[in-house]
């Protein structure tokens, strides 16, 4: 009984140290990245070599980190990628410095609670952390768009790669065969990919066309989501169907057409 207790106890300080460990971890991450932005932000390629190397000691963490916990998984692996991407676009497409201080000190924050979150597994942090992500990457891809003109094909062969691999990287936890996430996940990027295709024809500035997709998004993925978890009902659909839309409406309505 007295061994029982004892294990028990130990148990429950190395817990309690793997825990303090991984939040003394995502302090760390948190505070090199504030330092990085603000050491490298002046050259757009200083600070990107800065982020590359920030983003493979990060994930180099994650992939070991998650191994030791025997929670690895490609796509579990492989989410926060896509946080992480979408923090460094944003923070590039905001136009003035004040908003760029905020947005950094908010980012670090964070970064902080999806380390430490790390390894849970929560359906509203999975949620929160995707549309973010899709809604960043967006943002991401359409600036380039604007500011550099690439061919079109580069934006959709861009967009759907990104919409896929985000998708997939959601569904991990959802108690379904590979081949149905896959199905579902490539079903939301072609969807996306033809969307965005319609939207780059419209006259509107770029975080415009990242709203509307991102409320396109937000519909094709959550219907998916449920009907992956067999809970997709009439007064869902219609919900996440007109919400979505009124939303777009308005951004078209409030947007100066150039």
């Amino acid at each position: 009984m007295q061994t029982e207790t004892q294990s028990k106890q130990r148990n429950l300080k190395a817990r309690a140290l793997a825990t303090i460990n991984r939040q003394t971890v995502a302090v760390g991450f948190a505070v090199l990245y504030v330092l990085l932005a603000f050491g490298f932000s002046g050259v757009f390629r200083f600070f990107f070599a800065a982020m590359a190397l920030y983003l493979v000691l990060v994930m180099s963490y994650n992939f070991f980190s998650l191994r030791a916990q025997r929670l690895y998984t490609f796509w579990s692996w492989l989410r926060p990628l896509f946080f992480f991407a979408s923090l460094f676009a944003i923070y590039f497409v905001l136009p003035s410095e004040g908003l760029r201080v905020i947005f950094l000190i908010l980012s670090a924050v964070f970064i902080y609670f999806s380390e430490s979150a790390l390894h849970l597994i929560s359906e509203q942090a999975i949620f929160l952390q995707t549309l973010f992500s899709y809604f960043g990457l967006c943002l991401g891809i359409f600036s380039l768009n604007f500011y550099f003109l690439p061919q079109t094909t580069i934006v959709l062969a861009a967009l759907l790669l990104v919409t896929y691999l985000l998708g997939r990287a959601s569904f991990e936890n959802v108690p379904q065969t590979a081949a149905k996430k896959n199905f579902y996940a490539w079903l939301i990027a072609f969807g996306m990919a033809e969307i965005c295709w319609a939207l780059l024809f419209l006259p509107l500035h770029f975080t415009a066309l990242a709203l509307i997709l991102f409320n396109c998004f937000y519909a094709l993925w959550i219907l998916s989501y449920y009907q992956l978890f067999n809970n997709l009902g009439g007064k869902k659909v219609s919900f996440y169907i007109i919400f979505p839309t009124i939303i777009i409406a308005l951004i078209l309505i409030v947007t100066p057409w150039r």
